[in-house]
Parts: structure tokens; sequence; C-alpha cells
């Protein structure tokens, strides 16, 4: 609604526009100084400010959630090499090198991940030509090895990383919700990694599947929310799907090392 003044007249008058069909018509409401009509131009404005708020608090939440998604995407990724990391460390538990850290010991730091690391294809390919004596691939299955500290270093900064700016994402200024939140994670933490006994790889594997169960709930959360804003429920609706696939990827990972434990174990 807008105030309008009449010419060769003091009185001033409230109109409003709306749109029909694909043209805006203006009506009239009523003079500036009707108390019913004060009333609803004060309604008005405070819906127009209620709007420009969520649209900002919508904005703002998917500004988040794109910081977010990178750190699980990478975690997802890492965890396409579960079977190549598991050789790898058992690999260095095995034949320690005094002079190098152990991949699960290792302080954070800087690292060169190794271009193209290998699927387990790959690598039993180049384990097979190493016992033949190949030299070159004996040399690239240590670069691969000397790259797993890195590799693990990093993924404990994005399960870190990952885990504050969802919790930021959830609580926003509570306090009371960030404490209970960090409860939360720490009780499913705390089940999910007893299942994985005293294992750090699989420990790593389990906080990042309970991330990727949270971050899953949280998109479907803010898809399912009624709103006229399409742009925003097309992203939460495929940023669910994303999610959705990182999810099934990880605790498919997870299970599967599980698993192989459990039977190295009885064996």
């Amino acid at each position: 609604m807008s105030v309008e003044s009449r010419k060769n007249t003091s009185n001033r008058y409230v109109t409003r526009v709306r749109r029909v069909g694909k043209s805006l018509r203006k009506s009239y409401v009523g003079p500036a100084n009707d108390p019913v009509v004060d009333f609803f131009q004060r309604t008005k404005d405070l819906n127009d400010a209620d709007d420009a708020a969520a649209k900002a608090q919508r904005r703002d939440e998917i500004t988040q959630s794109k910081q977010l998604e990178p750190h699980l995407e990478s975690l997802a990724k890492w965890s396409n090499h579960w079977k190549v990391l598991r050789k790898l460390v058992q690999r260095v538990r095995d034949c320690p090198d005094p002079d190098q850290p152990t991949p699960l010991s290792r302080t954070a730091g800087t690292f060169n991940v190794p271009d193209h690391f290998p699927g387990i294809k790959r690598f039993a390919e180049h384990c097979r030509k190493a016992n033949k004596g190949d030299q070159d691939a004996k040399a690239q299955i240590q670069r691969w090895t000397d790259a797993v500290p890195g590799l693990l270093d990093d993924a404990t900064s994005h399960i870190h990383l990952a885990r504050c700016l969802l919790i930021d994402f959830l609580a926003r200024d509570s306090a009371e919700t960030r404490a209970l939140l960090d409860l939360r994670l720490d009780e499913v933490s705390a089940d999910l990694i007893g299942q994985a006994g005293d294992d750090p790889l699989l420990r790593l594997y389990a906080d990042a599947v309970i991330l990727c169960y949270f971050d899953l709930m949280r998109c479907s959360v803010a898809g399912s929310r009624v709103t006229d804003d399409t742009k925003s429920a097309k992203y939460w609706d495929q940023a669910t799907n994303r999610t959705q696939r990182r999810w099934i990827q990880i605790t498919r990972a997870f299970t599967q090392q599980t698993k192989q434990i459990k039977k190295q174990t009885k064996n």
C-alpha cells in the first residue's frame, strides 16, 4: 500500500496495487487518517518485514549449507578408497618404518595427496608387480603409503569442520540447542563407534556416517517446509538427493569394513 495526495486538496489517501492477470490495477483503500486504514498499513509493513527476514534467513541457510557440503563431499570421496586404505594401513603396521610416523599417529600438517589414488584393482596389480621385483611398482606403493597419514589427517579435519558447521546451522544463536546437539552427536557417535572397537580407521568412518545422517535429516526437513520460494525449494530438493547419496556411500564403506574386520577376527 502507498499514500497519495489528490490535486487541489490536502487530503491524503491510501491505495494498493494488485496484479490481475498480466496487468497491475490500483484500488482505493481509504483516507490516510482513518484508524482502520492505518491498522492495515501497519500490518502490511510488519508482514513485509517478516517476508524480508524470512528470505534473508533462507539465503543464509543456503550459504551455510554450501560451506558445509564440500567437507562432506570430500569424506564421501575419501570413503571410496576404504579397501586400499585398509591395506596400506595394515602394510605400515606389519612393516613399520622407524623414520616415518604411523598413519594413525601423525600430527596434522600439510601433505601431498598422490594423483589418481588407486582403486583396489590397480593397487592389487601394483602389488603383484612389486612381489615380482618391479622397482617402479614398489616405489609407487611407497608413495601411496607415504600419503596415507595426510589422507587420514585430511579426513579428521573435514569431520571436525563439518561437525562445527552442522551444529552452527542447526543451533544458530541458541546455546541450549548447541549443547543438546553436542550431547546427541556424542551419544550416537559412542554407540556406533562401539561397533568399530579399537580400529582407528573404522572410527573415522563411524564419525563420517553420523555426520552424513544428521545432514540428511537437516536437508530433508529444510526441503519439506512450505514456501513459495521456488529457487530455495529446488536447492533443498537437490541438496537432499546429494546428501542421501553421500550417506549411502559412506555407510556402505563402514558396513563393509566392519564385516571384513569381524571376518579377520574369526580367522
